[in-house]
């Protein structure tokens, strides 16, 4: 009977190791590595995941983050006393480059960010806000994830030596499709936007990829460092 016990033992407790193991392969990598931040403060937050300030790293830069005002498309404040725009330090260097070749080609003018790492959190309040509207479409699932929760996407623009943003046809944030970079020509054929306004997102374009990142064909303001997949494996997610 104390054999047939210990055998029983031992058996359950091989059961719950493959049961855990098998839990823990489920779990994504990039998973893995999340961290739940909730209840902290979000610039201690940033700092303690890797990133970095990008006003530090290069201070020409101007940062006016979108979701610490009204001024966005929840109409309200996401970040409360944030105002700093953290990314990660690859992503930090791509922006000194872009921004770089910009003062070469206007002297005077300088990237202002809008939006850079963003919580998860605020992707989820995002999502719930067009899930099941045509506005979909512009804003990742959070179940899927977005560039801006590992730090390595940017929403931006460019001021001229006044500080005036350069006029893209559109507000930031504004999901139609005069935002769409992909429907340019047609818009500019419907009189919809004029020839300045895509010169000046064709500046900005060709200032961003000379550092590195790429754009997207719905949203003029957004720029990416890398891929999902490579964000994934390396990176955590921001919540």
């Amino acid at each position: 009977r104390l054999r047939r016990s210990a055998r029983h033992l031992i058996r359950t407790a091989r059961n719950k190791c493959k049961r855990l193991l098998a839990r823990e392969k489920s779990i994504g990598k990039y998973e893995r590595k999340t961290i739940i931040e909730s209840g902290t403060n979000l610039d201690a937050m940033m700092r303690s995941r890797g990133l970095v300030d990008i006003q530090q790293y290069e201070p020409s830069i101007l940062v006016s983050l979108k979701y610490s005002t009204s001024d966005n498309i929840l109409s309200e404040d996401m970040y409360g006393s944030l105002k700093k725009a953290y990314v990660l330090p690859q992503v930090a260097k791509m922006l000194k480059r872009a921004n770089m070749e910009l003062h070469t080609l206007h002297p005077g003018y300088a990237l202002c960010i809008y939006d850079a790492a963003r919580p998860l959190s605020i992707q989820q309040k995002l999502w719930d806000k067009v899930k099941g509207t045509p506005m979909e479409k512009y804003v990742a699932d959070p179940s899927r994830l977005s560039l801006h929760n590992f730090g390595a996407a940017i929403d931006l623009t460019i001021v001229d030596d006044k500080g005036v943003p350069l006029d893209m046809g559109t507000e930031f944030d504004e999901l139609s499709p005069e935002s769409e970079p992909q429907l340019e020509r047609k818009m500019l054929k419907e009189g919809r936007l004029q020839i300045n306004q895509v010169r000046n997102r064709m500046l900005l374009r060709k200032v961003m990829k000379h550092g590195g990142f790429a754009p997207i064909k719905d949203e003029w303001w957004h720029f990416t460092a890398f891929g999902l997949t490579k964000a994934k494996w390396r990176h955590s997610v921001i919540h």
